[in-house]
C-alpha cells in the first residue's frame, strides 16, 4: 500500500483523540450528506460513519479507493457510503451538509480556494499550524497576508485546536492545527480575479505605502499590513470602479 510522504506533506493521523475531536466539531446531524477529502486508509472515515449520515469519501489513489471499498463494504452496500476516486480540487459534491480531511499540506491552498466555491454549511479541515495561523491572522502580525484576506472574505475561520506533529506517521516536521469554516456570504460585487490580482500586488509590496501602489485611492499614507480585511476591500473597490469607469 502507498504511503503518503513526508516531502509533500502527506501524512496519517494516528491519534483517535484528535480523529474524535475533529468529528465532534464538525458535529454532523442526522441525514447530514458530509465530504470527506481524502480518507486514505479510513482512519476519519471509521468514526464518521458511526453518525447517521450520508458520507462521500471522496480519494484520488485507486489503491485507497480499493482499500477501503473492501474495508467499508457493508456501509457501501447499505448506501451510507460513496467512495468516489476522484481528484478533490476536480470534484463537485453539489450542496452538501458539511465538508471534513486532513489535508495534504501541498494542497491547503488550493483546497481552501476549491472550499470557497462550494454550496455547505460548516467544514472542518487539518492544516499545517503556519498555514492556519496565517489564514486567521489580523493586521499588523507578521503572518498577515493574501492568505488572511482570502479566508476572511469567504469564512468564518477558527483554529480550534493544535495538534503535534508526534500523532502523525510518518511523523512530519511541523505541527497541525484544526480549522473549523462557516461559509461568509460576500457583500461586494467585485470579480474574484480582480480581487486576487489586487492582493497579490499589494501584499508582494507590503512594505510600501498604499499610495505609493495605488494612485487616487484611500488610506494612502498606510501599508497593507496596518489595514483589516474591510479597509483592503474598500481600496479594491475603489480601484474597480475608477477602472470601470477608464475601461481598463
Amino acid at each position: 500500500m502507498k504511503q503518503y510522504t513526508k516531502k509533500y506533506g502527506q501524512v496519517f493521523l494516528k491519534d483517535r483523540n484528535i480523529r474524535d475531536l475533529e468529528v465532534r466539531i464538525l458535529n454532523p446531524e442526522d441525514g447530514d450528506r458530509v465530504v470527506e477529502i481524502g480518507p486514505g486508509t479510513g482512519f476519519l472515515t471509521e468514526q464518521l460513519l458511526k453518525y447517521p449520515i450520508h458520507l462521500t469519501c471522496v480519494e484520488s489513489d485507486h489503491r485507497f479507493v480499493d482499500l477501503l471499498n473492501v474495508k467499508f463494504r457493508e456501509f457501501v452496500e447499505n448506501g451510507q457510503l460513496e467512495i468516489v476516486k476522484e481528484d478533490f480540487l476536480n470534484y463537485d459534491p453539489g450542496k452538501v451538509s458539511r465538508i471534513i480531511g486532513n489535508i495534504p499540506y501541498h494542497i491547503s491552498s488550493p483546497v481552501l480556494e476549491r472550499l470557497a466555491l462550494l454550496d455547505f454549511k460548516a467544514a472542518v479541515i487539518m492544516v499545517q499550524k503556519e498555514f492556519a495561523m496565517r489564514m486567521v491572522s489580523g493586521s499588523n502580525n507578521k503572518q498577515y497576508s493574501k492568505l488572511s484576506v482570502f479566508t476572511y472574505l469567504n469564512f468564518d475561520a477558527r483554529v480550534e485546536k493544535l495538534v503535534s506533529r508526534n500523532c502523525f506517521f510518518p511523523r512530519p516536521d511541523v505541527d497541525s492545527a484544526i480549522v473549523s469554516l462557516f461559509r461568509r456570504d460576500r457583500t461586494r460585487n467585485i470579480p474574484d480575479e480582480f480581487i486576487d490580482s489586487q492582493l497579490k500586488m499589494l501584499f508582494s509590496n507590503r512594505r510600501k505605502k498604499i499610495g505609493n501602489i495605488i494612485k487616487g485611492g484611500i488610506f494612502e499614507n498606510l501599508r497593507v499590513d496596518q489595514l483589516d480585511p474591510e479597509k483592503i476591500m474598500d481600496i479594491i473597490e475603489i480601484t474597480y470602479q475608477n477602472c470601470r469607469s477608464a475601461s481598463c
